[in-house]
Order: structure tokens, then sequence, then C-alpha cells
């Protein structure tokens, strides 16, 4: 694929776009994240990639919508974890345990659906669900 000069980007308003994407994220990290989406370099990646855009929207209009996967931020709950002899309040296990049970759920849920979201049960397939629950 052809490159994307910067002046092209700021000529299609690129950073305006990435403000007002990170401006609807949930965290601090999605923010952050948003702000630093560059174009595509491959095609089958961006084919991909929208693929599964597809696959979401298309799941607003099915039988068969995307259940909520939100997460809270737990940027200081991981950094409490690698202090030796530090704690966290059970809150933060708490907060933990859930973003797991999610992720959990979810990968089952794409695994389940494949015929409906192949591509983004795909995107998942390289994440092992644990045995148990991490807390």
């Amino acid at each position: 694929m052809t490159s994307i000069t910067e002046k092209t980007l700021q000529d299609l308003q690129f950073p305006t776009v990435l403000e007002t994407i990170s401006a609807i994220c949930n965290t601090e990290i999605g923010k952050q994240k948003a702000l630093e989406i560059t174009p595509f370099r491959e095609k089958e990646a961006l084919m991909d990639a929208l693929m599964q855009t597809s696959e979401y929207v298309s799941s607003f209009q099915n039988n068969n919508a995307i259940p909520n996967h939100g997460f809270d931020a737990i940027t200081y709950e991981i950094k409490f974890l690698a202090i030796e002899d530090s704690f966290l309040e059970v809150g933060g296990f708490r907060k933990i345990a859930a973003i797991s049970d999610t992720t959990n759920f979810m990968l089952n849920y794409f695994k389940k659906f494949d015929d409906y979201y192949p591509y983004l049960n795909k995107k998942l397939r390289k994440y092992k669900l644990p045995r148990k629950s991490v807390v």
C-alpha cells in the first residue's frame, strides 16, 4: 500500500479525528491509545480491521448482539502487584477479578459464535483461557 504523507493526514484532519475518538474513550489509557492510532500500512491488516468493524456493527442488527464488555482501569492495581510486600484493597482485587471474568466470558462468546464473528474470533484465538479465575 502507498504510505500517506504527514501533509495529507493534516489535510484530512486526521489529528482532529483522533482527538474526537479520544474524547469518547472511558479510560485514560484508552484516550492515550486513541491518539496513537496510525493509518494501516498493509492491505491485509486493513481488510481484517474493516471486517472486524463490520462484524461489530452488524452485531447491533442481529439477534446475537455482543454482550457488554466494558472494563474499569486497573493501572493503579497493576503497579502495586509489582511492588514486593505491598497489598491491594479488596476493591482492587474485585476489579481485577471482574476483568478476568469478563475477558474469559468474551473469549468463550466469540469462540461459540465464530459463525457470526469469524474475524473477531480470529483476532482473539491467540489468547488462552485460564482454567480458573485469576483471583
